[in-house]
């Protein structure tokens, strides 16, 4: 009987020490997927907006679209380089730049970014919903179709933090904005030509993951002149885009 008291009283001992450590596993874990999903990914670097910066991205936004105009119009071949600094600061101001992005840009995101880095470009932004809050981002692959006519833009993968994010979580929470998005598009009277021709394109979270495709080809505005995307390499923190006025 002494033995057998002896040997139940271990095996409690056990199972309480085992509970403990399963508690403290999970515990431990928990926080680590916490503090995981609350990190800052090193390569998000937003540009903070101040009244000189403001200045700064007018400045070489304007610039920017000049040259390639002038470019353009001239009729020759040319590469365009933009540096990743210059769109984050662009970014920084789009409402300044572009009054119709205060509209369509969700008070939910702010302090976007973008990062260059060898054949992919990744995508940022703090999100903040529903008392959560963390910086959420994607990986893209941007290139030329084969036939010259498209440009195909691939989502790679979703972070929060620097959690990936699973893609039946993607789907349960991007499909419903997809419809919505849909809908939104048939209501509106003022779409772009280019963001209708990408929802008709995407029916779940399925074909942003095989790609979407928008024209290589357009008119610049500027004389008219028609012009065509020949090729798009992304370098760190470079894009360069070779252009083929028509």
């Amino acid at each position: 009987m002494a033995n057998r008291g002896r040997r139940t009283s271990r095996v409690r001992r056990f199972l309480k020490l085992f509970a403990i450590g399963t508690v403290s596993i999970i515990v431990i874990g928990l926080v680590a997927l916490w503090l995981a999903f609350q990190r800052i990914p090193d390569w998000y670097r937003p540009v903070a907006l101040t009244e000189a910066v403001a200045q700064e991205a007018q400045r070489t936004f304007t610039n920017f679209t000049d040259t390639v105009s002038d470019r353009i119009v001239e009729g020759e071949p040319f590469d365009v380089t933009i540096e990743q600094k210059a769109v984050n600061t662009w970014l920084a101001a789009a409402p300044e730049l572009r009054a119709e992005r205060r509209r369509v840009s969700p008070e939910r995101l702010r302090d976007p970014a973008v990062a260059f880095e060898p054949g992919r470009i990744r995508i940022g932004a703090h999100i903040n919903h529903n008392g959560w809050e963390t910086i959420a981002g994607a990986v893209l692959d941007i290139e030329v179709c084969d036939d010259g006519r498209s440009i195909r833009i691939r989502l790679r993968s979703v972070h929060g933090g620097a959690i990936e994010v699973p893609h039946s979580i993607l789907e349960d929470v991007i499909d419903p904005l997809l419809r919505k998005s849909k809908q939104r598009a048939t209501r509106s009277a003022d779409n772009l030509e280019m963001l209708e021709n990408v929802l008709r394109q995407v029916e779940s979270t399925s074909d942003l993951f095989a790609g979407v495709r928008v024209p290589s080809h357009g008119v610049w505005p500027n004389g008219k002149r028609p012009y065509r995307i020949q090729a798009i390499t992304v370098t760190r923190g470079l894009l360069t885009i070779s252009v083929v006025p028509l």
